[in-house]
């Protein structure tokens, strides 16, 4: 049985000004797909999650959500940025409300919906703390669990664990293959942790240049089938990262030769 894309790239170019950042890229992520996104700072990997939102329209090319061209894309895919955003002002339960009440969501009924969902984010006894209140792992899962209460089972993570230190990393990415697997999510995720790429994801997807014309794909050596976290420790984990980092190097490298000579 043939799998569904629940989202595709087709010829999608995209320019900021007089900018290209994305030139005729084509590329898709199948229902219940774990996918990380790797590349320099620069290239273009918050550009294609603000294209996927609907935050930004292509200026050239077609990008489907389950098949389907839809006449906008904002509100139907899960968006958690790099940084959490929380509202200093507004309690856990008032924060994960947002976006139930931006569809106009009685309050009570948003509520109750974000409390019901309390516990399985781990966040039980947290429902009338403020953000400042809470370490930096805790506020990340308010974030995811905002992202899921668009309804949406897409979810974009923009480097989630970055500021993490790194026990709490471990951790959050447990608990993120967790969430993935009881909620039967899709997940795309930006990450500069070639490590944290392979230990998690189906796939990894390289953006080597900008414009981004196309991607290098790399699969992880375990099978997806296995326990994902037992690839920390698996010793096929360090030939891969090693290629990869290769991959990114010589990229760069070529870059600044093209430099010299434009």
């Amino acid at each position: 049985m043939a799998l569904l894309n629940k989202l595709s790239f087709h010829e999608v170019s995209f320019t900021y000004g007089a900018e290209p950042i994305v030139e005729r890229l084509s590329f898709s992520v199948e229902q219940g797909e774990f996918v990380s996104l790797i590349g320099p700072s620069g290239v273009g990997k918050s550009t294609l999650f603000r294209l996927a939102s609907g935050l930004v329209e292509p200026t050239a090319g077609t990008i489907l959500l389950d098949g389907e061209q839809r006449l906008t894309r904002l509100g139907q895919v899960g968006y958690m940025p790099q940084k959490d955003l929380l509202m200093p002002w507004r309690t856990i339960t008032e924060n994960a409300m947002l976006p139930l009440e931006l569809r106009s969501v009685p309050k009570g009924v948003a509520r109750a919906k974000v409390e019901e969902q309390l516990p399985l984010f781990g966040l039980s006894g947290y429902a009338d703390a403020y953000p400042d209140q809470l370490s930096g792992g805790m506020r990340q899962r308010v974030s995811l669990l905002r992202a899921t209460l668009t309804g949406a089972d897409l979810l974009l993570l923009d480097e989630p664990f970055s500021a993490l230190d790194g026990i709490t990393r471990m951790e959050m990415q447990e608990w993120l293959l967790t969430m993935w697997q009881e909620l039967s999510l899709t997940i795309v995720m930006i990450t500069h942790d070639i490590e944290e790429a392979l230990v998690l994801s189906d796939r990894v997807i390289l953006l080597r240049e900008k414009p981004i014309r196309e991607i290098v794909e790399v699969n992880p050596p375990l099978p997806r089938e296995r326990e994902r976290l037992a690839r920390r420790h698996d010793p096929q984990i360090g030939a891969v990262r090693q290629e990869i980092w290769e991959l990114l190097q010589s990229q760069k490298q070529l870059a600044r030769v093209q430099g010299r000579f434009a």
